[in-house]
C-alpha cells in the first residue's frame, strides 16, 4: 500500500459539503449513475472512450468502498465522481480525477467538487502528498476547472496517444475557493 493510499484509508470515509453539493462515498444506489458516466461517449471523450459492456460492471463496482472515491450529489442526485488516489507515475504523489454527467457541465459543479476534495486533502490529511491532475490538452474545459481551483500546469506528457497536461498545486498554494474549503467537514 502506498503512502497516499494509507493516508486515504486512515481518513476514510469522508463526506464533504459545499453550498450546493454533497460528496459522499459511492453506494449501491449510485451504480446506475456510475454506469451512465462510464458508458457516455461524450463524458469519456478525453478519458479513453466509453467502457465496454464486458468491463462495465467490474469497473463501476470498483468505486464501491474505495477510499478517495466520491459521488458528487447535486439536489440529492448523483451527477458525477471525483477520485483521489495514488499517482501511478510518481511514488508518493496523489492524482485527482473527475467526471460529470453532461447535464451539469457549465454549472461550475466540477470546480466546486474538485475544490472541495483538494481542500479536504490539504486540511484533513497529516503531511499530505502533493496532488496532480492530468487532462488532455484538448480538454479545454477541464484545464479551466483545474486552473480555477489554483492548480498550475507544470508539465506535459504523451499518454494514450494524446498530449496530456499535468496540473499541480505548487508549493504552499492553497485551493482558491476558500468558501468551499472552509465548509469541509
Amino acid at each position: 500500500m502506498s503512502d497516499v493510499e494509507a493516508a486515504l484509508v486512515q481518513a476514510w470515509p469522508a463526506v464533504l459539503s459545499t453550498a450546493r453539493l454533497v460528496l459522499r462515498p459511492a453506494g449501491e444506489a449510485d451504480m446506475p449513475m456510475v454506469r451512465e458516466l462510464l458508458m457516455d461517449a461524450e463524458v469519456r471523450r478525453f478519458l479513453g472512450g466509453a467502457v465496454t459492456r464486458d468491463r462495465l460492471v467490474a469497473r463501476a463496482r470498483s468505486y464501491l468502498g474505495r477510499p478517495g472515491a466520491w459521488v458528487v450529489a447535486l439536489d440529492g442526485r448523483g451527477v458525477g465522481l471525483v477520485v483521489l488516489g495514488a499517482d501511478h507515475r510518481v511514488e508518493g504523489r496523489a492524482e485527482l480525477s473527475y467526471q460529470l454527467l453532461p447535464s451539469v457541465w457549465g454549472a461550475r459543479v466540477g470546480r466546486e467538487a474538485v475544490a472541495a476534495v483538494l481542500g479536504w486533502w490539504q486540511a484533513r490529511v497529516p503531511r499530505p502528498a502533493s496532488v496532480v491532475a492530468v487532462t488532455q490538452q484538448a480538454n479545454v474545459a477541464s484545464c479551466r476547472v483545474l486552473e480555477a481551483v489554483g492548480m498550475v500546469r507544470v508539465d506535459t506528457v504523451v499518454e494514450y496517444g494524446a498530449l496530456q497536461c499535468v496540473y499541480a498545486l505548487v508549493g504552499s498554494e492553497r485551493v482558491r475557493d476558500s468558501s468551499v474549503a472552509n465548509r469541509l467537514m
